[in-house]
Order: C-alpha cells, then structure tokens, then sequence
C-alpha cells in the first residue's frame, strides 16, 4: 500500500497479475466447480455460509478491483468499491 504509482503500474502491468485478473472467476480445474476466487474466499471465511451476501459482494469486488489492471493505482474508492458491491452482491442472488 506504500508503493509508489510507478511499481503499482508496473505491477499491475505484469503478465502474472493479468492472469490471475482474467482467472479469477474460471474454474481450477474441469471436475470440480469451485473457482479461484472461490478458493479466496474459502481462506477468508472456514465456513462461507456464516458470512453474509453484502460481505461476500465486497470481498468479490475487492479481488476485481485490486487486479484489475485498468485500476492504476490501489487507493480505496469508496464510490468504485460501492457499485462493484452492489453488482457482485445482485450477481450472487
């Protein structure tokens, strides 16, 4: 979070980075139907049934707006943040 504009850029550029972005909702592998940013949300939560749909919303949209390349820097946007929410947590339903 300390990082400057530049090394975020770079960051967020790398080939590695892009690739976690365009996987995140893909499945890990053809015989199974867990996704990687389920598994992400599998380490946050033991039990993903205790946690709520407008948590679940904002942890989704939290991992999209960290790796999403076209978001240059890292800072918290409040109003971003709020419609990703409110798209994943209808998107979830």
């Amino acid at each position: 979070m300390k990082a400057a504009p530049n090394e975020i850029k770079t960051w967020k550029e790398s080939p590695a980075v892009k690739e976690c972005y365009d996987l995140l909702h893909s499945k890990i592998n053809d015989d199974d139907d867990a996704t990687w940013c389920g598994r992400i949300l599998s380490k946050i939560w033991s039990d993903l049934f205790k946690a709520s749909s407008e948590q679940i919303a904002f942890a989704v949209s939290l991992c999209e707006f960290f790796l999403n390349p076209k978001n240059e820097d890292l800072k918290n946007d409040n109003k971003y943040l709020r419609i990703m929410t409110n798209k994943n947590n209808v998107s979830r339903k």
